[in-house]
């Protein structure tokens, strides 16, 4: 009788003098192709002389193998797309540098007593709706009554005055709104705002993310739109 020694013998060689190399299945979570072809060698090499293997099992162990294969090159293929497309979209990122974007944010930059576009968006009529203006020490500059809110869109209109009249400085203000509908419960409010995006940052994974000469960094996902 023929012992099969083909548990054990990836990664391994094997000759009628030495024996196959082990290796611990728990450093090894998948087969190569030459794993795949190693163990069909070994089987080939160890059969039962008087039992050999037939065609139809010939034909679907080549035919495993041969689907092995060409999932390998797939995954190499996908590989090398995803690798392409990331340099793209990497490349196409440089383009944004000086540019303002629009994204979801309550950052408003005033310069002059002017501010470039700042809007709310009302998930649902508000009774009532407030903005409250704070400086970067986190300090009340304004507070604006915009009364009641339709569903939709709203541009903030701030003259870039204090509340006590006075011309606030120039700098980064954070904007916050509170709005209520007429039984008193809280409406959603999402604010938009706009920033210069003044340098790119490549995180760990290789993605692209934009620093606003405003502060905040955003990923390109987070970008509404760019002019």
């Amino acid at each position: 009788m023929v012992t099969s020694n083909i548990t054990n013998v990836i990664g391994g060689t094997t000759s009628s003098d030495t024996q196959p190399k082990y290796v611990d299945p728990k450093e090894r979570g998948s087969l190569s192709r030459d794993d795949f072809m190693k163990l069909f060698l070994t089987q080939l090499q160890f059969q039962d002389p008087t039992k050999p293997m037939e065609s139809a099992e010939m034909a679907t162990q080549m035919a495993q193998f041969n689907m092995v294969d060409l999932l390998q090159k797939n995954n190499d293929a996908m590989s090398k797309l995803v690798s392409a497309d990331q340099e793209r979209n990497n490349l196409s990122a440089l383009s944004y540098i000086g540019h303002e974007v629009r994204y979801k944010g309550g950052l408003l930059d005033l310069r002059g007593g002017a501010y470039r576009q700042f809007q709310v968006d009302a998930s649902a009529d508000a009774a009532s709706a407030v903005a409250v203006i704070k400086d970067a020490k986190g300090n009340v500059v304004r507070t604006l009554d915009m009364g009641a809110l339709t569903k939709g869109m709203h541009d903030l209109n701030w003259d870039g005055l204090t509340d006590a009249g006075e011309q606030a400085p120039d700098g980064v203000y954070s904007v916050s709104i509170k709005a209520v509908n007429e039984n008193k419960e809280n409406v959603n409010v999402t604010t938009w705002t706009t920033g210069t995006v003044a340098n790119l940052v490549y995180a760990k994974d290789g993605l692209p993310t934009l620093g606003l000469q405003e502060g905040p960094k955003l990923a390109l996902s987070d970008v509404d739109s760019i002019w």
